[in-house]
């Protein structure tokens, strides 16, 4: 498959899910479709829990797997509650401010280098 036809199918799917998430934030909570969808995701991956090799799993890792999954929930409840507030072409390009985030944090917090191809990407 082309390349390009993946990312485009990646684009199109992303743009009904997002329509499809406005549509049921008009009758539900954003809190209430966070925690439905959780636990579709957590049915859909529990078989994946018998597949595991826990013993090569450090308690530091999933201590750290936790924070993070915390930390996603909480980006996905914000999103969720700007989608329901916010029309989608508002919100939307919002989200795609995430990697500039990325980078400066990176940078920031351990070291990573910005090019100057990079910074000027991020101006």
């Amino acid at each position: 498959m082309d390349w390009f036809a993946l990312a485009f199918l990646s684009a199109a799917l992303s743009a009904a899910a997002a329509i499809t998430q406005k549509k049921i934030l008009f009758t539900a909570s954003a809190l209430t479709f966070s925690f439905l969808l959780s636990l579709a995701n957590a049915a859909l991956s529990a078989p994946l829990f018998f597949a595991l090799d826990y013993s090569a799993v450090s308690t530091t890792a999933l201590a750290w797997l936790f924070v993070k999954a915390a930390m996603g929930a909480t980006a996905f409840y914000c999103v969720m509650e700007a989608l329901k507030r916010i029309e989608l072409g508002g919100a939307l390009p919002l989200l795609a401010l995430t990697p500039g985030f990325v980078a400066v944090a990176a940078a920031a917090l351990i070291g990573d280098a910005i090019t100057v191809e990079q910074s000027i990407g991020l101006a």
